[in-house]
């Protein structure tokens, strides 16, 4: 049967496609190298081999490659040989099967046979037609893809065609409405620039002629204005001349008065050095006279220079004339005096025997009297006791005086408060560097007091001279400065004698700060009253610790501090006192009745140290000089009996020793030099 036929070329394909020893069979050979050495499985041709090709009877006939027969056969070929020929350039002619190279090698060659079966070259044959006829089947459709692909390129040329007809149309079109859109908006512009041109000469001819206008009536105006200068200058020129003769006349009457003055002078009998004022205010007043009518007949004086002297001539003047009267009236009474001295010297001799009798008996009833006092006074508990009623009178009365500016707190509402803050930031920090910028803060807080408008962050503030208002912004301006001053950064950078010169200032314009700043620094520190803070029967540690100025969990030393604080401010604030005129009391007074008041009570541990050190390191310079003497033995005390028990207070409670030691080198430098340093920061603040 066909379809067993070993020689089947489908059969024959199959056989070299499923051979193990031929699995390269159809691929071009290679050179050998080292990728491919010559015995590799890919150079490998083993059809000899029994095994894939047994089943194929080979014969002489049946041979790859070229007939070896064909060398002997001769010239006369018969027609099958010819066909075989036919046949054999056929296979030759076939192209090498699909995955092969150019090179690709016969079977029959690789096999190395000579005959070549006649059933294998059909089979040959037949692969090479069906090849050839496959081959034409892909032109016929490679033609037919190109015809197609020529249409269609064909439409697409002829397509695009069409859209660049339409899009130059379009382009036509767009280009036209451009150019007429252009025309209209250029045509539109130029009837604009007129317009515009138009405008600008109609406002041009309107500003030329307001000009016109203004400066005919500027030139108007000014016309009267000079006229009215010559009129003044006429009446002015009218007025210097009248008082120039006023003051001709004003100085003669004074030298008049002058000399009947001197007359009486020496009618009286008055010492040289009188005579020697008399004509030293004689001086002063028409010195100035003389020289103003000096100036005035070399060159023009203003009216408000000629009044003024002229002012100041009829004052002394008239202090002249007062003078004078009262010499007139002295030399009466003089004179009367003269006539009744004779008659009381002859009435005092009569009674010089008895005077002397009665003073005698009067002397002795007084020391008497002293006597017991002082034996009264002489016991330790009395002498407390009256220094701690006087300072409680004191402090009730302080609080009498200042009770509308403490009841304001309660009165004043709460958003008032809240804008009077604010104001007050201003003395958070002074300024240690530039003392410039304090003296504007100073101004900014008497102008708030006096009433007038304050600006601070772009803000107003006024107390538009409101009583309730004023009486609260002055206690608490006086509160907030004190506890500034008291924080303990103010003292490390001598803070707190800035705000002593603040305090000092302000009571310079307003005189009742005084009382509430003592109110506060009372407050802060009872002891400054001075007072004996001592734990009541039955008292709780928390109201204790709020009498005697102590806050709520403040520790033993920082408590110490504030007090010192306080003292060092308040010797501070009379030290700038003594310096000062026209202050609401005596500052070395107030300082003396202070240090005396406080040596007298008991000392209590640290606090009693730590208050008599900074007081004495604020204004204790201060009073040296103004007692002198007196001050050397309230010294003298301190630093002997006084010291004596402060040390041996403070050894029993063991606590205070800082305060206690600091104290003690402050007396040993007094011991030595018997003089007390000023405070360095005193003079820094003016």
């Amino acid at each position: 049967m066909e379809s067993e036929n070993p020689t089947d070329l489908k059969k024959v394909l199959d056989a070299l496609n499923n051979s193990k020893n031929l699995t390269h069979w159809h691929k071009a050979p290679k050179d050998f190298g080292p990728d491919n050495p010559e015995f590799s499985d890919y150079n490998r041709n083993d059809l000899t081999d029994p095994g894939d090709l047994s089943l194929i009877s080979f014969t002489e006939e049946f041979a790859f490659g070229d007939d070896s027969s064909g060398e002997d056969a001769g010239d006369g070929n018969t027609e099958e040989e010819e066909n075989e020929d036919e046949e054999q350039n056929l296979v030759d002619d076939m192209p090498p099967v699909v995955g092969t190279s150019l090179d690709w090698m016969d079977p029959a060659e690789e096999i190395k046979e000579k005959d070549r079966h006649p059933s294998l070259r059909t089979a040959e044959l037949a692969r090479h037609q069906n090849s050839v006829l496959m081959k034409i089947q892909e032109l016929q459709l490679e033609e037919d893809c190109k015809k197609t692909k020529d249409q269609n390129v064909v439409c697409c040329y002829q397509r695009y065609l069409l859209q660049l007809k339409e899009i130059k149309r379009q382009q036509r079109l767009q280009y036209q409405q451009y150019c007429k859109e252009r025309d209209e908006n250029i045509e539109l512009e130029v009837m604009r620039l007129q317009k515009q041109k138009e405008e600008i000469r109609q406002t041009l001819q309107q500003n030329d002629l307001e000009y016109d206008q203004y400066i005919e009536q500027k030139s108007s105006e000014l016309n009267q204005l000079i006229e009215a200068a010559e009129r003044r200058e006429v009446e002015h020129r009218n007025v210097i001349e009248g008082l120039v003769n006023d003051l001709h006349t004003l100085k003669a009457a004074y030298i008049e008065k002058y000399e009947e003055m001197k007359q009486l002078l020496r009618d009286l009998n008055s010492d040289q050095s009188l005579n020697i004022t008399v004509e030293t205010m004689k001086n002063e007043a028409i010195k100035p006279v003389d020289n103003i009518l000096e100036l005035v007949t070399r060159e023009a004086q203003t009216k408000e220079e000629l009044t003024e002297v002229k002012t100041n001539l009829d004052t002394n003047l008239n202090y002249l004339d007062g003078i004078v009267q009262t010499l007139i009236i002295k030399r009466e009474e003089q004179e009367q005096q003269e006539s009744e001295r004779v008659n009381y010297e002859e009435s005092q001799a009569k009674l010089r025997v008895e005077q002397e009798k009665q003073a005698l008996a009067m002397e002795n009833e007084l020391y008497q009297a002293k006597q017991a006092v002082t034996k009264v006074e002489a016991t330790e508990e009395n002498r407390q006791a009256i220094i701690i009623t006087q300072g409680q009178k004191r402090f009730e009365e302080l609080q009498k005086k200042i009770e509308d500016n403490i009841s304001s707190l309660s009165e004043v509402s709460n958003e008032k408060k809240k804008e009077i803050g604010w104001i007050f930031t201003t003395i958070n920090q002074l300024d240690s560097i530039n003392h410039n910028n304090n003296r504007e803060k100073l101004q900014k807080l008497i102008a708030y007091l006096s009433g007038r408008n304050v600006q601070n962050n772009k803000k107003v503030y006024c107390t538009n001279n409101d009583p309730l208002i004023t009486a609260y912004v002055k206690f608490k301006l006086i509160k907030d400065i004190v506890k500034v001053a008291l924080d303990t950064q103010a003292k490390e950078t001598g803070g707190i004698a800035a705000y002593a010169w603040l305090i000092v200032s302000l009571m310079t314009v307003y005189p009742d700060l005084w009382e509430i700043f003592l109110y506060h620094i009372y407050t802060t520190c009872p002891y400054l009253v001075p007072l004996f803070i001592y734990q009541k029967e039955g008292q709780s540690q928390d109201d204790y610790d709020k009498e005697r100025g102590k806050r709520p969990k403040e520790g033993f030393d920082i408590y110490l501090t504030r007090m010192g604080n306080a003292a060092l401010l308040y010797g501070l604030v009379l030290a700038k006192m003594c310096k000062n005129s026209g202050m609401p009391e005596e500052a070395p007074i107030v300082g003396w009745k202070f240090v005396a008041g406080l040596l007298m009570l008991d000392p209590l541990p640290g606090v009693s140290a730590e208050i008599l050190r900074q007081f004495l390191h604020g204004v204790g310079s201060e009073l040296q000089q103004s007692y002198g003497k007196q001050f050397a033995k309230l010294m003298d005390y301190a630093t002997d009996s006084y010291w004596i028990q402060l040390e041996e207070i403070t050894n029993i409670a063991k606590e205070g020793e800082s305060s206690r030691n600091q104290l003690q080198q402050l007396f040993e430098e007094y011991k030595k030099t018997k003089k007390l340093k000023p405070n360095e920061h005193i003079n820094k603040y003016n």
